[in-house]
């Protein structure tokens, strides 16, 4: 696949990466392709940021100019949602996600120069991933694929709902079932108010509306990532986490001894749940 560059300044590219279709349906000349909005900055070694419910990469702007002095970043928009383009009305899904993470980690670590052994398949370099919240579940599943060399791996803030107490699980599954999945109109305001009651204290929901990302996001539709919400999270509170790979990533010995995982938490971390 070919990655349409619209935009280039001073090591700054913003791209279109080609993607499968979501349907099974065959493609006419007229049928638009879904495409994977990504931006990379700087030079060094890749490292893709991974978004989570907000399903833009815009969340990271900030970052991404910071580690671009030292990385090579890559972010995205999910498939559907903000700058990235699907072409179905079939709902994405969290494999759906995941398989589009799988592509674009492929095209930015594709090395220009094949396999001496196997001179038919292409090699592709190793990569740093960061993801936070409800991404985590699409980071995890990377570790699978043989295919994809991640030397590092940072969760921040993930939601792995199937690691928690079975009462707090249970209150959270309660609190989406009433205000996201049964109202017949959902509101993206009102789910944020629902939400940031059970993620972060308010205080920090008024210092995310002070900052430039917030601000770029408020420029989208307020309804853009409802679709998240409606047709993701459910695959995400669902989502069951492998604890012994996850164990053998924290003690440094992912791909055999040469990947490594980190937890960034507040609160209650995942980490000594995953001792439990």
């Amino acid at each position: 696949m070919q990655s349409t560059t619209s935009n280039t300044k001073h090591n700054h590219i913003r791209s279109h990466l080609p993607l499968p279709s979501n349907t099974n349906t065959t493609s006419t000349a007229e049928t638009k392709i879904d495409t994977l909005y990504h931006e990379t900055l700087g030079t060094g070694p890749p490292l893709l940021l991974i978004p989570g419910a907000h399903s833009t990469g815009l969340i990271y702007t900030n970052l991404a100019q910071q580690l671009s002095r030292y990385f090579r970043v890559t972010l995205y928009d999910l498939r559907g949602f903000a700058r990235s383009f699907s072409s179905s009305s079939v709902r994405t899904t969290l494999q759906t996600h995941i398989d589009d993470a799988k592509t674009l980690i492929h095209h930015i670590t594709a090395s220009p120069t094949p396999d001496p052994k196997k001179p038919n398949k292409k090699r592709y370099r190793s990569i740093h991933i960061f993801s936070s919240s409800s991404s985590a579940s699409i980071a995890l599943s990377l570790l699978k694929n043989p295919d994809i060399h991640i030397k590092n791996l940072i969760l921040h803030e993930p939601v792995l709902p199937t690691l928690l107490p079975r009462p707090y699980l249970t209150h959270i599954q309660t609190q989406l079932q009433l205000h996201v999945f049964s109202p017949a109109r959902p509101c993206m305001a009102e789910i944020n108010r629902h939400l940031v009651s059970m993620t972060q204290t308010r205080e920090g929901w008024e210092d995310f509306k002070r900052t430039d990302a917030y601000k770029a996001i408020e420029r989208f539709p307020g309804d853009y990532s409802l679709g998240f919400f409606g047709d993701v999270l459910p695959d995400v509170l669902e989502w069951e986490v492998d604890v012994g790979m996850v164990r053998e990533w924290m003690g440094g010995e992912g791909h055999g001894g040469g990947g490594k995982l980190a937890l960034g938490c507040t609160g209650a971390g995942y980490d000594s749940l995953l001792d439990s």
